[in-house]
């Protein structure tokens, strides 16, 4: 079977709750299911979750390049 067809494994579910609750949302219904949903879900949420922990403003451009 393709990976991305099988469910997600024991470590995703237990990080993508820890994410999804430190952020107040919720894991999609295809995430608890797929593992490639939960890897989307992953990919997206995590480094919000990081970002937040360091400190930084998501919503603030990291891009440097427009800094004089």
């Amino acid at each position: 079977m393709d990976w991305d067809l099988k469910p997600p494994t024991a470590a995703q579910q237990s990080y993508a709750t820890v994410v999804a609750t430190k952020l107040g949302v919720g894991v999609p219904t295809e995430a608890r299911h797929s593992r490639f949903h939960m890897a989307m879900f992953l990919e997206k949420y995590a480094p919000r979750l990081k970002e937040r922990n360091d400190g930084i403003d998501p919503s603030k451009s990291t891009d440097d390049s427009q800094t004089i």
